[in-house]
């Protein structure tokens, strides 16, 4: 294939007084010799020679000419009269249609089987045509529909947010994404911009594509003057699993700047003495899960949670606002707004054995479930320590479970503060839970149904 010489073929010759150079000829010779001619061709394909005028190539009334070269040429124009108009070099270019490209990252057309595939035959110009209409804008920069400026990929993707990907995360449930994590929260918190008043700094914000990514120590996030904006796409999707059953989830540190994270979930790989998530005042928990093996659920002091399911001890997250959130374990100093709080105890009770269970509001929530086992055959007695209905400070719901697991029969002796419908006495593998609301008034939890389950 031959290049053309674009100059003389779209914007022609001219004189030295500015007259369009018509009648003049163009010499071609090899770079660095006088008289080593360069062929001249017709068109692209060379599929004739352009024949010359004594020794140049003639040009039009207006100057111009296509000229097919497929060698680099030194050119000499001159007008009608032999005198030099101008000199330059011509080099030879490979059509972008013209660059056979096969790879399957872009598709073209078989040889064999003459049909489109992924890796068949394509050309560079189609594959630079593709790429125009991704990014919308030319010389490879984005322009996003609806607007008339056009930036970079890598600075519209650092606007949009960080990844941990950026930093070599996996996110597969098997890597440790621990140092890609931290590597991302120091990026995090680098100061890339002003708030509100032009006071307050800001970083660039988080996003954790679907994952399970495990990591090993807890990840800080934040700072005394960047405060964290972390997003997933799912507190079922975004997962953050912690593999140190001795360490907690996400630390996040600020100077009381309002920061979030929103559809994320934290989890540990077993139980853990750790704790999920401990969060600062003003700061917000979106959409999150945060469970699964951790002791405590959430720790710190003046955080909000909205519509989050938060499960562990969580008494160490103080002055607390919770929005339509499920919890385990009470919060001190919590403000509930349709939360539901749960917590629960596990008893073995042996033949005339005691149980007090919760003997006092520490650590009583909305919901509470009492499962108690009778481990060897005769009966149980449930105390009255319990705490009563007219100590409650808020509505709660007791489900008491009483599972016969002993091997023979046992009957489960309840105070005088339950009043129940019938005794309990499960047949041997099977449990009775029985539903109490309090009774503030006659101080009594009384029965408002049962189920026998095996």
């Amino acid at each position: 294939m031959a290049t053309c010489i674009e100059t003389l073929a779209l914007v022609g010759s001219r004189k030295a007084d500015g007259s369009v150079n018509a009648g003049g000829r163009v010499f071609l010779t090899v770079p660095g010799s006088a008289s080593v001619a360069v062929t001249a061709w017709q068109d692209r394909d060379k599929s004739a020679a352009i024949t010359l005028s004594n020794g140049g190539v003639l040009l039009d009334a207006a100057g111009k000419r296509a000229i097919f070269i497929d060698e680099p040429a030194s050119v000499r124009v001159e007008d009608s009269t032999g005198a030099a108009v101008a000199t330059f070099t011509a080099e030879v270019a490979t059509n972008a249609g013209l660059v056979e490209v096969r790879n399957v990252a872009f598709t073209g057309i078989d040889p064999v089987s003459g049909q489109y595939v992924a890796g068949g035959r394509t050309y560079l110009d189609a594959i630079l045509s593709a790429l125009y209409a991704s990014f919308g804008g030319i010389d490879g920069m984005l322009k996003v529909t609806g607007t008339t400026t056009a930036i970079g990929l890598a600075k519209h993707i650092a606007t949009f947010g960080l990844t941990p990907q950026m930093f070599g995360a996996k996110g597969d449930d098997s890597a440790d994404d621990t140092a890609a994590f931290n590597a991302l929260a120091a990026a995090a918190r680098v100061v890339v911009g002003v708030g509100l008043a032009g006071l307050v700094p800001g970083g660039l914000p988080i996003y954790i594509p679907p994952g399970t990514y495990r990591i090993s120590s807890a990840i800080t996030f934040g700072s005394a003057l960047v405060p964290p904006r972390i997003w997933g796409a799912g507190p079922n999707l975004s997962i953050i699993k912690q593999t140190n059953l001795t360490l907690g989830g996400l630390v996040i540190t600020s100077a009381s700047i309002p920061g979030s994270i929103s559809g994320v979930g934290i989890t540990a790989t077993g139980a853990s003495s750790g704790t999920g998530l401990t969060a600062y005042n003003l700061f917000t928990v979106f959409n999150c899960y945060i469970a699964t093996g951790f002791a405590t659920g959430m720790a710190g002091n003046g955080a909000a949670a909205i519509g989050s399911y938060i499960i562990g001890a969580t008494t160490a997250a103080t002055n607390t606002t919770l929005v339509n959130c499920f919890t385990s374990g009470a919060i001190p100093g919590t403000t509930n707004f349709g939360a539901t709080s749960y917590s629960s105890l596990t008893e073995n009770l042996a033949n005339g054995g005691t149980t007090t269970g919760f003997a006092s509001t520490t650590g009583l929530a909305d919901v509470n479930v009492w499962r108690i086992r009778g481990t060897s055959a005769g009966a149980g007695n449930v105390a009255a320590t319990f705490v009563t209905p007219s100590g409650l400070t808020k509505s709660t719901v007791l489900f008491m479970e009483c599972y016969n697991n002993s091997g023979g029969a046992f009957t489960f002796t309840l105070n005088a503060q339950y009043k129940t419908s019938a005794a309990v006495a499960p047949a041997n593998g099977s449990r009775i839970t029985i539903t109490f609301i309090g009774d503030p008034t006659d101080n009594v939890w009384v029965e408002a149904g049962r189920a026998t389950t095996t």
